[in-house]
């Protein structure tokens, strides 16, 4: 089975990271899934954006806790030029509204007391079906409480490396608390042993951020679940070739 195509931040090669731009650029690439970055607003609203300032993607200094979300979405990040309102910072339910039927969405958990609920109410108002949506995270207990307060929805640890943990103890940990799978930095080395390995665990294995087509294709060669890339298009067309 092909592992999925996952934009990372969306097309974020070739437009803003975590907008509305680079999420549609994503499905016109025809990206299987795209991930999105996911924190709290001082109004307890979802907003999609990564850090836990403006600083980088707008040049702001203004912290994203810090804001109403009637005031974040007003911020333009990357080079927005020409595109205009699609690449301001978004909330979580304005992106889940464009989802394509049959496609898939990774949210990953950054910050804020109280997200998983306020996440958790996003998706009920949503017209997604529970397959439709991951929920990832580098905090392990964050995923953790995710998987509790929504059970029917996947989870997946999202692991950096080198790590304190070894892969057999990462499969047995996520495995022991019903995470269902890991999301790996694509500098673990992972052997298609390995991969098995995960599988009959009952978990899920997706890597993280591949770029670099001969390594997209060891890992598919391998069984990984899905390859998170900034590249959809590109890595698609390296990965799996139209026949001729």
């Amino acid at each position: 089975m092909e592992p999925l195509i996952i934009a990372h931040r969306g097309a974020s090669a070739d437009a803003p990271e975590n907008t509305l731009a680079a999420f549609r650029l994503a499905w016109e690439q025809r990206a299987d899934a795209v991930e999105m970055d996911l924190r709290l607003t001082r109004d307890h609203q979802v907003a999609v954006i990564h850090d836990a300032d403006l600083r980088r993607v707008a040049g702001d200094s203004h912290k994203v806790a810090a804001m109403d979300a009637v005031d974040l979405v007003q911020i333009q990040t990357g080079q927005g030029a020409g595109i205009g309102r699609a690449t301001m910072v978004p909330l979580l339910a304005q992106v889940l509204r464009e989802v394509p039927q049959g496609r898939r969405v990774f949210l990953e958990l950054k910050a804020g007391a109280g997200l998983v609920e306020a996440v958790r109410k996003v998706l009920e108002d949503s017209s997604l079906a529970p397959e439709q949506v991951v929920i990832i995270g580098f905090d392990h207990a964050l995923v953790q409480q995710a998987r509790e307060a929504m059970p029917v929805v996947e989870t997946a640890w999202v692991v950096d490396y080198p790590s304190i943990w070894n892969l057999t103890h990462l499969i047995k940990l996520a495995a022991s608390h019903r995470i269902s799978g890991l999301d790996l930095r694509v500098d673990w080395p992972l052997t298609g042993a390995d991969v098995a390995r995960a599988h009959e665990a009952g978990l899920k294995l997706y890597i993280w951020t591949v770029d670099d087509p001969a390594r997209a294709r060891e890992l598919a060669a391998m069984g990984v679940d899905g390859l998170t890339t900034n590249i959809p298009q590109r890595l698609r067309r390296a990965v799996f070739p139209p026949p001729r």
